[in-house]
């Protein structure tokens, strides 16, 4: 596997405030097509990716905990840097009000 990271001059994020007494976890994002894999440090398990901002080195996306219920705030949960050809593999699932 590959490793998306330091070699691409990701961006580093603050590290989230862990309210509650939640803990961060470490955790990787694996593309099963591609031999890639990207460290993510996350607060909960996300089950939804936005991306945010394409630059030079990548795709800059957060991670959310979205419920189910459309109307329901989603959780931010954590940041993460992709390669460009991310975009080309996801689909529209939403719409997301900031």
């Amino acid at each position: 596997l590959l490793q998306w990271g330091n070699r691409q001059l990701v961006p580093e994020w603050e590290m989230p405030k862990c309210p509650n007494g939640r803990r961060i976890r470490k955790g990787l994002l694996v593309d099963l097509e591609r031999p890639l894999v990207v460290n993510v440090q996350v607060l909960e398990i996300p089950n939804q990716l936005v991306a945010l901002a394409i630059h030079g080195t990548g795709i800059t996306c957060v991670l959310l905990n979205r419920s189910d219920n459309a109307l329901e705030l989603a959780s931010k949960v954590g940041m993460v840097n992709l390669p460009p050809y991310i975009l080309a593999q996801t689909f529209q699932s939403g719409s997301v009000y900031v």
